[in-house]
């Protein structure tokens, strides 16, 4: 009787020592799936506070500059150099809308999975910063665009257009950094907008809407420093096996790799984080599928962070696309690629590839800092266009080197730069500003002015 006892024991305490292994491997298998989330939610709190500050930074230094042009006459305004007249210019009203990185966020409470996460705390703070991001999106499409467009057609009153006419009027997803979209304007033209009634009383309404927004985007960046302080830090022990970085560079030096030979989406951006600030580059697949793919491919995999912005020539290019790995760029520099017909147009703001001859697309893409439809002719086949950002990042980055550092490919002259990567480019050129990262994300609204209506399709 004791030994059937003792088996029943023995029984009943296997199958509960199962039930607990079995507890124990989900516990495990959760925690394993909080750690990814964790350090996915780092990634896009560290792109959300970053934008964010930049954005209050943005609104508080154009306020002073319109308070500074209201009291300019015009021979101040004549003083000025044309970098300085674009800033002002855009200060009159330039509305940029947040916009958040929400993906992992999103899934999480859209799919129910906030249980993930054991922080209590933190499960309430994401679900605050997504009911206060929405907030600031209603309230930017109701004052502050709105005060932007009655800006807009008072200048087109006054005799522009400063402005593609061809845009249409519409919210802040369309993806439109205001007027940044206006090409240069000249001194005398900036002074008859300082001289007009109309204008600075428009102008001083939209900075009272445009405060408004700001405050609550100083609110917004509150909460999301709180969230990105309770998230382990990068490179803590929680880390998943395989980063990213080790993982991508694998992928960089082989170009055998299956991942080159992956299609892009139709359609997607590509925020571009630099040492002068950041902007928003729209690409088409559709106007070079083939440059597209490797593009995307690229930049995905980490290809052009860090990369220096080695050829600005102001009045006609920037170029960038030599990573500054000469491991790397030992494997990239001269892989190239079928060209594709020209689709779109070089206008200004249009982004294409590099090369000195047919087929010879590799990695280095410039951006057209006026219109160059000359280009077109020959072979420049644009692959996206600077949606966000091209007057108040783009056209401030640093050209001070014009070709001396980076032009003359065609006689070897990069060649130094490809082999002696980043180290020999800092020391030749310091001031040269690079590249921090690329993030691809999805599209937003419409490219406008040089796309398949103005390409010449």
């Amino acid at each position: 009787m004791r030994a059937r006892i003792g088996e029943a024991v023995a029984i009943v305490l296997s199958i509960l020592a199962a039930f607990a292994i079995d507890a124990s491997w989900d516990e495990w298998k959760e925690r394993g799936e909080e750690a990814e989330v964790l350090h996915a939610l780092r990634d896009e709190f560290e792109v959300n506070v970053r934008r964010l500050r930049a954005h209050v930074d943005m609104y508080d230094r154009t306020r002073r500059d319109f308070a500074s042009l209201s009291r300019m006459t015009p021979a101040d305004i004549r003083a000025l150099d044309q970098r300085r007249i674009s800033e002002l210019h855009l200060a009159i009203a330039q509305p940029w809308s947040f916009d958040a990185a929400l993906s992992t966020t999103e899934t999480l409470i859209g799919g129910g999975r906030t249980d993930l996460i054991r922080d209590e705390h933190l499960r309430r703070l994401l679900n605050q910063f997504v009911t206060t991001y929405g907030d600031t999106r209603e309230d930017v499409d109701f004052w502050v665009v709105p005060a932007t467009w009655r800006v807009y057609d008072r200048m087109r009153e006054l005799g522009g257009p400063w402005f593609d006419a061809d845009v249409e009027k519409g919210s802040s997803d369309t993806g439109l950094a205001g007027l940044d979209f206006m090409g240069p304007i000249s001194a005398d033209q900036l002074a008859t907008l300082r001289s007009d009634s109309t204008i600075l009383r428009l102008g001083r309404e939209f900075h009272w809407n445009a405060r408004y927004y700001a405050n609550e985007l100083e609110t917004l960046l509150g909460v999301a420093e709180e969230i990105l302080g309770r998230l382990p830090p990068a490179g803590s022990g929680d880390a998943m096996p395989g980063t990213p970085a080790d993982t991508d560079l694998a992928v960089l030096l082989n170009p055998d790799h299956p991942a080159w030979s992956e299609a892009a989406p139709d359609s997607f951006d590509a925020v571009v984080e630099t040492t002068a600030g950041e902007f928003r580059m729209r690409v088409v697949r559709a106007w070079a599928p083939i440059g597209v793919d490797r593009f995307w491919n690229l930049a995905r995999h980490g290809f052009y962070d860090d990369a220096r912005l080695h050829r600005v020539v102001p009045g006609f290019i920037t170029q960038f696309g030599i990573s500054g790995r000469p491991d790397v760029d030992a494997v990239w520099y001269e892989r190239g690629m079928p060209d594709d017909p020209v689709v779109a147009s070089n206008v200004r703001g249009a982004v294409a590839y590099a090369f000195t001859e047919p087929g010879t697309r590799a990695t280095q893409l410039y951006v057209n800092m006026v219109d160059n439809v000359r280009l077109d002719s020959t072979g420049f086949a644009p692959i996206g266009r600077i949606v966000v950002g091209m007057e108040s990042v783009v056209d401030s980055i640093f050209g001070g080197y014009g070709e001396d550092s980076g032009g003359g490919v065609r006689r070897g002259n990069q060649a130094p730069l490809v082999e002696g990567g980043n180290a020999f480019i800092d020391a030749e050129w310091p001031e040269l500003d690079r590249i921090v990262r690329v993030t691809i994300e999805a599209a937003r609204g419409d490219v406008g002015r040089g796309g398949l209506d103005a390409g010449g399709e």
